[in-house]
């Protein structure tokens, strides 16, 4: 699927909208697709290749690296799980951080799942697989068991408490009236540095955001080369391929490319 969307982008560009010819192609492509934001010029997030605004022509980004705006916010829209909105994009990392959507928003435990997330072009980076079980009566988890989180509030109810408890943990860790009530959960951590099941759990609940991270074939590696370097990456359209706009133009990139 990964290569029949890299094929496609390249057809795509071949028939787009904005052809790169002649002259310099850094500033014919920085020209035909400059930066967007929304909100404006004012707007916070840069939104450049590979990923482009869907009011931007097709050749401007890579196929399903499309952002749309609503007022000032940069929304990404999945096709289990809704629109987002993004908080941040690291060209770097080829990663995306994204806010869950307003239908979350109440209980974002609740029908959590990797298919409503993952797809051809995204995919989920650091997380705990977990499962959820129901309790006849509450316990405060013991400090020596860190795989063990809740009672979650939002999925409990008078004399019926609810606990996400680390996938690789065993039932003997929980009082002997809890029953698994869901499988096949995540929940999602940008490091897992010194941060315990607790403590991402909690801290989802919280923020209720997790990190994206994409991938099309022919785009990604050699985009992230570029940045690595300083540098912004940019397409081709006359020799179908990713090529670096250096930053060489007395110390700045070309002027429609600027920040």
């Amino acid at each position: 699927m990964s290569r029949f969307l890299g094929i496609l982008f390249l057809l795509v560009l071949q028939a787009g909208n904005v052809m790169i010819t002649g002259g310099n192609e850094e500033e014919d492509f920085c020209k035909a697709c400059p930066p967007s934001y929304c909100g404006g010029d004012g707007g916070l997030m840069e939104i450049r290749f590979p990923f482009r605004l869907e009011t931007s022509p097709p050749s401007c980004g890579a196929p399903g690296l499309v952002l749309m705006c609503s007022g000032n916010e940069t929304l990404l829209s999945l096709p289990e799980s809704g629109k987002h909105r993004v908080i941040a994009i690291d060209y770097v990392s080829s990663e995306l951080t994204i806010k869950l959507g307003e239908q979350w928003a109440p209980c974002p435990l609740q029908n959590l799942s990797f298919a409503k997330f993952e797809t051809p072009i995204y995919s989920l980076t650091g997380y705990y697989e977990s499962r959820l079980v129901g309790c006849s009566t509450k316990f405060m988890p013991n400090k020596e068991y860190e795989e063990i989180a809740g009672p979650i509030s939002c999925l409990s109810s008078k004399g019926y408490f609810v606990y996400a408890v680390d996938d690789y943990e065993t039932m003997s860790i929980l009082p002997s009236d809890c029953m698994v009530v869901a499988t096949g959960g995540f929940i999602p951590y940008s490091t897992a540095y010194n941060r315990t099941f607790t403590d991402v759990m909690e801290g989802f609940i919280r923020k209720q955001e997790l990190i994206l991270k994409w991938s099309v074939p022919g785009i990604r590696d050699e985009c992230m080369q570029c940045e690595l370097a300083g540098n912004r990456c940019g397409f081709s359209s006359a020799r179908n391929q990713v090529f670096c706009i250096s930053n060489n133009h007395h110390g700045q990139l070309p002027i429609p490319c600027l920040l």
